[in-house]
């Protein structure tokens, strides 16, 4: 067997290098185990690929073990609360990253940086949290997958200090959408469709508790578009959770989530067909929105919805909008802090060579028909 691609390899590593080896409850293990079997059978991962996943599930592995036992030795961060947090949904490429980093800009917002993501203990604190080293090892990080793809900055805007999607606390439980996003693994895929997230989201909120109770402020925003797929669980874990539902036409959204996805997986696999991943986004994402239009059938509060038009036009009047809605402040030092994060970022924007991926944009509406009805007033 491939040492790279061995759980047992990647957990004993894990324990190494914490000097820990209780991984808390045991829901972890599954995800672990579909995640390397797909790796190793389906996904055509070539050198790079495979040492660049094992990386990914050893860190998920390292930061599971130093969280829990963070946990463990401060057993007061339990009493943190963590109230109406407001957290960015929707399909991807609908503006959230624009959103959410906007919403980071605001001083009275806790976010989830990128860096503090990948490397959570300890928990950054106030004091050092600009300053903290692992903001460089981040941005290193980063430069080297922009030198494996160059067209990454033109199509994502990413940095070590910008606002990460919550996928990493996830990816703790083995249970994040996105851990397949370096290779087609169909097999995981399915597994995390119909798999328990409750556990997953549980680990999510005591990360949150230990970070905040380092580094306030506690009024928290996320952003996870994968989120559409289990709000029954996101909900059950934090009751008064606002969504803010961004919106875009899935004509728009899916060639541009697809190419985003196979530029970032073309370094590492030795095979990448292109159709194939378009009809698979479409089918996955389709799902996705339609078990969060179920929820929000028999859950209808807590949605506020936001057209990526409207962001794109007017970003600071559509930002007071959403804090209207969520009787949150809107405060001059927000307003002051936004209007910078504007200026200091370019916008950025590609356009998909849709003959790779053989779409049909009338099909890809067909599949998100419902979508674009019942929300034809924020996609047109």
């Amino acid at each position: 067997m491939n040492a790279v691609l061995s759980v047992q390899s990647i957990i004993d590593e894990a324990v190494a290098i914490t000097g820990q080896d209780d991984f808390g409850s045991a829901d972890w293990s599954e995800g672990l185990e579909v995640l390397v079997t797909a790796a190793r059978t389906e996904a055509k991962l070539n050198e790079a690929g495979e040492m660049s996943f094992r990386y990914r599930m050893l860190n998920c592995a390292t930061n599971r073990l130093q969280v829990i036992d963070w946990i463990k030795n401060h057993p007061e961060i339990k009493n943190e609360k963590i109230e109406r947090p407001l957290m960015i949904i929707g399909l991807p490429r609908t503006g959230t990253t624009a959103l959410s980093n906007l919403l980071a800009a605001d001083p009275d917002t806790r976010s989830l940086r990128v860096w503090e993501s990948g490397s959570l203990i300890p928990p950054p604190t106030r004091a050092t949290y600009e300053s903290d080293e692992r903001i460089a090892t981040a941005q290193a990080g980063l430069d080297l997958l922009i030198q494996m793809v160059p067209t990454f900055p033109s199509m994502y805007d990413d940095s070590a200090t910008g606002t990460a999607e919550a996928i990493d606390l996830l990816g703790m439980s083995f249970r994040a959408f996105q851990l397949t996003g370096m290779a087609v693994m169909p097999s995981f895929d399915q597994w995390w469709l119909n798999c328990d997230m409750d556990e997953a989201y549980a680990l999510h909120r005591q990360t949150l508790q230990l970070l905040q109770a380092a580094c306030p402020p506690r009024r928290w925003h996320l952003k996870n578009p994968s989120d559409v797929f289990y709000l029954e669980a996101v909900r059950k874990t934090y009751p008064d959770a606002i969504f803010v539902w961004t919106h875009r036409d899935p004509a728009q959204v899916i060639p541009s989530v697809t190419n985003l996805i196979a530029e970032l997986m073309d370094p590492f696999v030795t095979e990448l067909d292109r159709p194939q991943l378009g009809r698979t986004q479409i089918a996955l994402w389709a799902k996705g929105i339609e078990r969060a239009q179920a929820f929000r059938a028999d859950n209808p509060e807590g949605f506020i919805d936001v057209a990526m038009t409207d962001l794109a036009a007017d970003p600071l009047g559509t930002v007071a909008r959403v804090y209207e809605a969520a009787n949150w402040k809107f405060t001059n030092k927000s307003e002051v802090s936004m209007k910078q994060h504007l200026a200091d970022t370019p916008r950025r924007g590609h356009k998909p060579d849709l003959d790779q991926y053989d779409f049909s944009l009338a099909d890809i509406r067909n599949q998100f028909s419902s979508y674009c009805d019942q929300f034809s007033d924020f996609i047109n």
